[in-house]
């Protein structure tokens, strides 16, 4: 029986094959998706001016599968920041939502799991229930779980040039870990925290973004260094990663 098994399955590979049907072995996808967290890329963003919506385009390739993930903040608006994108549509708002310091506004963590592969990159649009200041950084990731990537969320706010999310509740070894800010300033420049590896940002860091792609086990803390003191507005998030069953 598992010699004929065999046979079939080289006789189906080799039609798929010669039809142009079959660009990578069987089960090459299982093995990419169950490696470690990836990044792909990120930008960030800021608006000058109160304007209706923005958007922020992922200019390079987006991987079927992948994880979008973001910081988002709108300033001068009622209601809550709603953030989607031109492929896949709305995301998904997470827990730990914080707002300005007079607290006005809304700052969020909206995430997209399991994307559909976008070969020109894709645009997401933040937007509010009326003109808004926006902010915001965002990144994507391959090697991700793409059914509930979500694992925990730890935010916080303060003023300064310190800046610690305090810690997440603790999350086995080998997550990712997302890291982001806002600023009501302007900081000149931000720099990641131990461990972080810069990522998307302004030009003058008032949005910035770093990432862990495998976390030790444990608590996690989102911490980074301002150039200048602030009002800051930090999140770090960890995301489980893929396994054999993440095809």
């Amino acid at each position: 029986m598992r010699r004929h098994h065999r046979s079939f399955v080289a006789h189906l590979t080799a039609v798929l094959a010669g039809l142009g049907l079959l660009v990578a072995p069987p089960l090459a996808g299982v093995a990419a998706a169950a490696g470690a967290a990836a990044y792909v890329q990120g930008t960030a963003f800021t608006t000058a001016a109160r304007v209706a919506s923005t958007t922020a385009p992922l200019a390079g390739a987006v991987g079927a599968g992948d994880l979008l993930v973001g910081w988002f903040a709108q300033y001068n608006a009622a209601g809550q920041v709603q953030v989607s994108d031109d492929v896949n549509g709305p995301w998904t708002r997470a827990s730990g939502a914080t707002a300005f310091q007079n607290d006005t506004g809304d700052i969020a963590l909206y995430y997209l799991p399991n994307s559909k592969a976008a070969a020109g990159g894709l645009h997401v649009t933040v937007s509010a229930g009326a003109a808004a200041y926006f902010q915001g950084a965002l990144a994507e990731y391959s090697g991700v779980a793409v059914s509930g990537p979500l694992d925990q969320v730890g935010s916080n706010r303060g003023v300064g040039t310190a800046v610690d999310t305090g810690p997440a509740p603790a999350v086995p070894a080998g997550e990712l870990v997302f890291s982001a800010l806002v600023t009501g300033g302007n900081p000149s420049g931000t720099s990641p925290g131990s461990g972080y590896t810069a990522r998307a940002h302004t030009g003058t860091g008032s949005a910035f973004a770093e990432d862990v792609l495998s976390s030790t086990a444990g608590a996690q803390h989102g911490t980074a260094t301002l150039g200048a003191a602030t009002d800051w507005y930090a999140v770090a998030a960890t995301f489980r990663a893929a396994t054999p069953a993440d095809t």
